[in-house]
């Protein structure tokens, strides 16, 4: 792991860095660049370490994609914001709405970068998670295309494991471990959600599916339910933990969009323009800082009302597929050792 570590973290560091400066004009270069290296960190983990198991392989290659992805954070906080600064360094930017050019206007630079600031944490932690996804890719292709081939048959690396029954007996179900499951994806959700609304609101959505489902996974592995109506139950309460860290994560990350990085003054700025360009300048009235806020009540009742839905539901269902794989027959597991 250090050997690859130390080859993958500086190249990480190094690349995304660069596709800092090019994030003013791609926002998707970061994260589809970290698909990449992901695969590249955990291959290269997995050729170092050679492990004789495939889940050993998808573990230190998740590990691996995810150490390097946690340089790309700094990288890219620095190279989006000196872009930023380079680009708004006279205090004068092009600014557009939705796609419609308008003339040049003056920003504050403290706003600016506070801008840059969410927006690159956001790419970086997309792309710490694209490279813990991939990083475990990577270890399992290496595996399979290597290892595999040379690996003699009777050697033990990998038997089939019984069928099982409809119920896993044996284990021991522990709701302490799902609560703390949805304590930490609450936290993470938090984080996620927080960026994401700082910047691309959209994302919401998807990225509550998303969390959703690691959620119920997570409660899967952590409290090891033995039927699969447990599983999706465990998995829909640590879901619904989750969902409240999401729900204070938007509300603080709409605030700060609202009063730090736009400010009031600014959005009203840009919706006098849009007024005026829509021939509507005489209906513009400009709102205070407490209407504005107020507009937005409805919406964060929604988003909230949403991630519920889908933290509950999708953690329902991720739970109840780390139960299909754990129950699955056929599904290979590392041999027991002989008696």
């Amino acid at each position: 792991m250090l050997k690859s570590s130390l080859i993958a973290v500086p190249v990480t560091a190094i690349v995304i860095l660069c596709t800092g400066f090019l994030s003013e004009l791609c926002c998707c270069a970061s994260p589809f660049t970290a698909v990449f290296l992901g695969l590249a960190a955990g291959a290269l983990c997995a050729l170092v370490e050679k492990p004789l198991h495939r889940d050993r392989a998808l573990k230190r290659g998740a590990i691996a994609g995810a150490i390097a992805g946690f340089a790309a954070v700094p990288a890219q906080v620095l190279g989006e914001i000196a872009v930023a600064l380079a680009i708004a360094g006279s205090g004068q930017v092009d600014i557009s709405l939705f796609g419609l050019p308008q003339a040049s206007a003056t920003v504050d630079l403290w706003n600016w970068a506070l801008n840059a600031f969410f927006a690159a944490s956001l790419y970086g932690l997309l792309a710490a998670a694209i490279m813990t996804g991939t990083g475990a890719a990577g270890g399992a292709i290496w595996f399979r295309v290597y290892r595999r081939k040379n690996t003699e048959p009777g050697t033990g690396v990998d038997q089939p494991k019984p069928e099982l029954p409809a119920d896993l007996p044996g284990q021991a179900p522990d709701p302490r471990k799902m609560i703390l499951s949805g304590v930490i994806m609450a936290g993470v959700a938090f984080v996620f959600l927080l960026l994401i609304k700082t910047n691309w609101g959209c994302l919401s959505v998807p990225a509550a599916v998303i969390i959703g489902l690691a959620t119920g996974i997570l409660a899967g592995n952590l409290a090891r339910p033995d039927t699969a109506g447990r599983a999706a139950v465990f998995g829909g309460i640590a879901g619904l933990i989750a969902s409240l860290g999401a729900s204070l994560g938007d509300i603080i990350g709409l605030l700060i969009r609202i009063f730090l990085i736009q400010t009031p003054q600014g959005i009203n700025s840009m919706t006098e323009g849009f007024y005026g360009m829509m021939g509507m300048a005489d209906s513009f009235g400009a709102q205070t800082p407490a209407e504005i806020l107020f507009g937005d009540i409805p919406i964060i009742c929604c988003c909230s009302t949403l991630y519920l839905a889908a933290f509950i539901g999708f953690g329902a269902l991720g739970g109840l597929l780390w139960f299909r794989r754990e129950a699955m027959p056929g599904a290979l597991r590392p041999a027991a050792p002989a008696q």
